[in-house]
């Protein structure tokens, strides 16, 4: 007995490699690999790096079949006194790649590139399962998908994803137009904070008949250069805002979300302080220009932009059946929200429209103002003192044809 307790604690010295209750001890590139390939026999391994470790090779690939969970040694992160161990990938490769069939939990480690260093941070492909609790993901760089590229299913339960930068979905982008399984993100928890995208979705890119779901969690601080500082919704994408907080994000049109051809259902959740940019256009907290948009609770509020400070919308149908829009400021017209395509925008009984700003509005006619009344509930909630909502401060629109309220 005391002889193999011997042998086991020398093995400990002695080794960098060590299995012990289902866990396998890694130090180096190539005890990381072996690691890897030998989950791919079925069964579920944890692997826990004992220090930084830089891939000289080319992606570390989670094979179909495995189940794999990575984390940082803590007595090891403390003695080197860092948070967590970072695994870098290599020049114009993702750090890890996430086959169809594979599943993939990250506890705790730094996913990232060198400085100056091309690459996704993970490439989930489809089929593939990815899961985030802790962690980070940061300061990789891609044409799509710097932090994730997701075309399988993605959960985020807490971590953060940051300064990655891309052309589109610099922290995030969910999008698979090749099969017809629809790529699936969740977030739950965590922080999607201070990426950039030279196009849209500083956050958070979902396209592609593909679904988001935000049920909480913080997307703050990103920037990008056309649509959706926080989120951008395109073709066809779903967009469920559930919970959560869309906050700080600024873009040249829609600074928190932006929905283009695509569907947005916002039943909570705060879209709050971002800022669009664009000098023609706007949406601090949203721009629409798409298919439908349902809002049933939640608040937008103290969201900036030269017109439509809470929202600007044109095309498409927009229902307004409960929340509340407040706060935001427009430099131009419709301190709450700019309607561009009267047709299709509704406001129901419930919703609250409250101390919003702005500093011009176009001309209307009276026949204008008689049409539009039929698109409003009678109990709609507006800023004093002014008797109907249809105004500068909570909604400003230009002249056009209006459906009969549904």
């Amino acid at each position: 007995m005391l002889l193999g307790l011997a042998l086991f604690i020398y093995a400990q010295i002695d080794t960098e490699t060590l299995t012990a209750e289902g866990e396998t001890y890694v130090r180096t590139e190539v005890e990381l690999r072996n690691a890897v390939k030998d989950s791919a026999k079925g069964t579920a391994v944890v692997i826990v790096l004992g220090r930084h470790i830089n891939l000289t090779k080319t992606t570390l690939t989670i094979p179909s079949g495995a189940e794999i969970t990575l984390r940082s040694d803590k007595e090891a992160t403390k003695k080197e006194g860092v948070e967590f161990f970072r695994l870098s990938g290599v020049e114009d490769e993702s750090t890890l790649t996430v086959e169809t069939g594979g599943l993939l939990n990250l506890e705790g480690i730094i996913v990232t590139h060198n400085k100056g260093a091309y690459g996704w941070g993970v490439d989930v492909n489809p089929g593939g399962t990815l899961t985030m609790i802790d962690g980070e993901i940061s300061n990789n760089t891609a044409g799509i998908g710097g932090g994730i590229y997701n075309q399988g299913n993605f959960s985020l339960s807490g971590g953060t994803i940051t300064q990655n930068t891309a052309e589109e979905g610099a922290g995030v982008y969910n999008g698979n137009n090749a099969t017809p399984d629809r790529a699936n993100f969740t977030m739950s928890g965590g922080e999607i904070s201070n990426n950039i995208a030279n196009r849209g979705g500083g956050g958070v890119d979902n396209c592609g008949s593909c679904i988001f779901s935000l049920t909480g969690g913080v997307i703050s601080g990103n920037t990008a250069k056309q649509g959706g500082g926080g989120v951008n919704n395109h073709h066809s994408g779903i967009f469920y805002l559930i919970d959560g907080i869309i906050s700080g994000n600024i873009a040249n049109w829609g600074g928190g979300v932006n929905i283009w051809g695509g569907e947005f259902i916002m039943s909570g959740g705060e879209i709050s302080n971002n800022t669009a940019t664009n000098i023609a256009s706007g949406g601090g907290g949203v721009a629409f220009d798409g298919s439908r948009f349902n809002m049933t609770g939640g608040i937008i509020s103290n969201n900036r932009a030269l017109n439509g400070g809470g929202m600007y919308t044109s095309n498409g149908e927009v229902w307004l059946l409960g929340g509340e829009i407040a706060n935001n400021v427009a430099s131009n017209n419709g301190g709450g929200a700019f309607v561009g395509n009267l047709w299709g925008f509704y406001v129901y009984d419930g919703v609250v429209f409250s101390n919003n700003q702005a500093v011009a509005a176009y001309n209307r006619h009276p026949q204008d103002n008689e049409v539009y009344h039929t698109q409003i509930g009678s109990k709609v909630v507006w800023t004093a003192p002014f008797r109907q909502g249809y105004n500068n401060y909570d909604i400003s629109y230009t002249n056009g044809t209006l459906a009969s309220l549904k």
